[in-house]
């Protein structure tokens, strides 16, 4: 259900970019601008916008691998409650990171991955011995590629480049 909506609201904002130009990303994105103007909806509809086909394409993959695994195990209700708690809490440590940092993480954010990257973290703790093909051809144990995701997420809000990649709202969902 949850690829089936993200699929759809991207679809939304295809048509929209195309054809109305409403600024939906300007309500519905998660920023310091917004949450100014009280836009608080954004720690949670951001979760759905993306920033292009292929960003979309991550996050659904991520979402069917793991999330598939993580909903078996915790039962749907508790699922929904970790997905939506990490994707809230990875955007919001973004989003604070913001106030000091602007240059670095006061971009408008969107995308799935924070709460994508708390259901790796649940997958490499519920089995931590669990291969993951990554990039479909190289097996690597979910403990190893939770640790590296991590790695890289903390690297990267430390030493912050110009990614245009949420590497906070990553290390965020990890560690909710």
């Amino acid at each position: 259900i949850l690829m089936v909506v993200n699929g759809v609201v991207f679809a939304f904002q295809e048509i929209n970019r195309a054809y109305m130009g409403i600024p939906m990303e300007w309500y519905l994105a998660l920023s310091q601008e917004g949450l100014r103007h009280g836009y608080v909806w954004g720690l949670f509809t951001f979760q759905f916008l993306h920033g292009g086909l292929f960003h979309l394409g991550c996050n659904l993959i991520g979402i069917y691998f793991f999330g598939r695994f993580v909903e078996d195990r915790l039962g749907r209700s508790r699922f929904l409650k970790l997905y939506f708690l990490s994707g809230t809490c990875g955007g919001l440590l973004q989003a604070l990171l913001g106030w000091p940092f602007p240059y670095h993480f006061g971009m408008p954010v969107v995308g799935a991955s924070a709460g994508v990257f708390g259901l790796i973290t649940v997958f490499a703790l519920l089995d931590p011995d669990g291969v993951i093909l990554l990039f479909f051809f190289l097996p690597m144990r979910a403990k190893y590629f939770a640790v590296i995701a991590a790695a890289i997420a903390l690297f990267y809000v430390l030493v912050p480049a110009d990614t245009h990649i949420a590497h906070a709202a990553h290390l965020g969902g990890m560690l909710t």
